[in-house]
């Protein structure tokens, strides 16, 4: 309980306490914030930091300030010995105001495989150094942390993911954000035809009629089951010719990468007449 005389001290200096008491974020951490209890005689306090600034308060009583302002104010060390307040006795307990993150992502509907690039802002001091720690898949755990405030990454399996990132000043200040995406399975959908008659001894020509949404085609291999394998890069005309050297059935099987490194395959069953 305050005397009587720091009582009246804070009631009559309250409101130009709050026009001394510009709380920016360098204060935070050096600022008491006080709670008024209009309901009392000497008002009750207690310790933290808000962002309030003069032009929040430009003409209301004391009493209306208390009450927009959540029934706390926030007094600098100065205002607090105009107040009577004992500085040393909040300050251990100041507890620093939130970073406000926010978090964003290209597209919320990503491709397995596909690197997706997340990015962090934060509404702070441009010239704080921050640390961001990701949390990609949202399982809770650290997967990594760095300085910049964009990160890579590609989820290998389809569903549903929580990427997470928690944003740190040298204050001890920190905010965190997510965001839902949605990892959707764009695996190369390999197929082939052929396309002239399949004789013996003489070309046989395959085409390649895969679709790869959302990529395009990297490397093709080709099992042709004759024990004759081959692998190149795509063909401008997407065919591909290979010669059998005697009737028979064999199993031809295509293997399409695409340009996000995944893998796609077809296999048929290829009758060979003689010639």
């Amino acid at each position: 309980m305050r005397e009587d005389g720091q009582s009246e001290v804070m009631e009559m200096s309250v409101r130009w306490v709050v026009l001394a008491a510009v709380c920016a974020g360098s204060l935070c951490g050096m600022a008491a914030e006080v709670t008024l209890d209009a309901s009392v005689g000497e008002p009750g306090w207690s310790c933290g930091c808000n962002a309030w600034t003069v032009d929040d308060f430009p003409t209301q009583t004391s009493a209306e300030i208390v009450a927009e302002a959540g029934g706390t104010l926030l007094l600098t060390p100065l205002a607090q010995e105009v107040a009577g307040i004992d500085a040393d006795a909040c300050l251990p307990d100041v507890q620093t105001a939130s970073l406000l993150v926010k978090l964003g992502a290209s597209s919320t509907t990503v491709a397995t495989a596909e690197a997706v690039p997340l990015a962090a802002s934060v509404s702070t001091d441009p010239t704080l150094p921050l640390t961001f720690t990701w949390d990609f898949d949202g399982d809770g755990f650290s997967d990594a942390v760095q300085t910049a405030p964009v990160a890579v990454f590609s989820y290998p399996s389809a569903g549903g993911y929580a990427p997470t990132v928690t944003a740190c000043d040298p204050e001890g200040r920190c905010g965190s954000a997510a965001l839902e995406l949605r990892v959707i399975d764009t695996a190369p959908q390999a197929a082939f035809d052929v396309v002239s008659p399949p004789v013996a001894g003489e070309p046989v020509s395959f085409a390649d009629v895969s679709q790869t949404p959302g990529a395009s085609v990297a490397h093709v291999g080709w099992d042709f089951g004759d024990g004759h394998v081959s692998a190149s890069g795509p063909s401008e005309d997407r065919l591909y010719v290979h010669e059998y050297q005697a009737a028979g059935s064999y199993t031809v099987t295509l293997y399409v990468i695409d340009s996000r490194g995944q893998l796609g395959r077809a296999s048929a069953t290829l009758l060979i007449r003689s010639g």
